[in-house]
């Protein structure tokens, strides 16, 4: 999981070119209410770091419409908007949903909802690339009955690059390796942030959807570690694991939920089992 980049353009600009590709009622209403979708547009940008604080502008029912028109009428100009959002992010993470970090960002989702804020519809700082899936999980949520924010807003939530919050425990069942994933504040996150990260995990479901897809990578590392095993018993495979640790962290960040998997699995007997049975195979 790492930070998006958001656009440098001026957000009004795009409004504006949206807005003007429109016709009859929809074009001279957007026309008509683009002050005040321009003053939440900078309330916006001054409460980045504080969005729950954020109050919807009041609009009338066809004003609401022409409105969430923008973004539900696919045009050329939001067609563009969108893929200058996925361009601008680093190629290396730019293929992989920040919010879980399992699947392909096919989507966006619109961090406060357009239903509650339609102003924001077209607003590019509240479009984040995300997955179907998390896009559905999160769905119109996005602040507690506390007015306290339940998901990351990965344009302006500066996720720590060097602690760890993300851990897993590797148990046995019957010899069969199971993962279980803990998030933990062991090493000093801010605490507004790491409620937020707790918060974030828990209403997609994260620590389940991690568990449910560390079979498929156990069952890759077996295999894998096994083959250099058997070409060299003495094979410095925790030397290979770390290496590959360090590797994922540096491309999809600190708490990367398979980087965390690969640690779990290198402090325990995982390995040692492992090697044991090879040498059962070999003689």
């Amino acid at each position: 999981m790492k930070n998006f980049y958001h656009l440098t353009d001026s957000p009004k600009t795009w409004f504006e070119d949206i807005a003007n590709i429109k016709r009859g009622e929809n074009k001279t209403i957007l026309e008509s209410i683009k002050d005040k979708v321009f003053q939440q547009y900078d309330n916006y940008w001054q409460s980045k770091s504080n969005l729950e604080t954020l109050i919807s502008t009041s609009f009338s029912d066809k004003e609401r419409e022409a409105l969430l028109h923008c973004y539900d009428n696919q045009t050329q100009k939001l067609e563009e908007l969108k893929l200058k959002i996925r361009q601008t992010q680093p190629i290396e993470f730019s293929s992989t949903c920040q919010y879980c970090g399992i699947n392909y960002p096919n989507t966006f989702d619109h961090y406060i909802p357009k239903e509650i804020f339609p102003e924001l519809s077209v607003l590019h700082y509240n479009l984040i690339p995300c997955c179907s899936e998390c896009n559905s999980n999160k769905g119109s949520k996005w602040i507690s009955n506390n007015d306290e924010r339940r998901f990351l807003q990965l344009y302006f939530d500066k996720l720590p690059t060097d602690r760890q919050y993300l851990f897993t425990e590797i148990k046995f069942d019957d010899g069969i390796p199971n993962a279980k994933f803990y998030i933990r504040n062991e090493y000093g996150v801010k605490e507004d942030l790491f409620n937020i990260i707790e918060s974030h995990f828990k209403e997609l479901n994260l620590r389940s959807r991690y568990a449910l897809k560390s079979n498929e990578v156990i069952s890759e590392i077996k295999g894998r570690t096994l083959t250099y095993i058997m070409k060299d018993i003495d094979a410095p495979i925790e030397n290979i694991i770390e290496s590959e640790i360090f590797a994922l962290r540096n491309q999809y960040g600190m708490n990367y939920w398979k980087a965390s998997l690969y640690e779990g699995l290198l402090y325990n007997e995982f390995i040692e089992t492992l090697r044991l049975y090879a040498i059962q195979e070999m003689f």
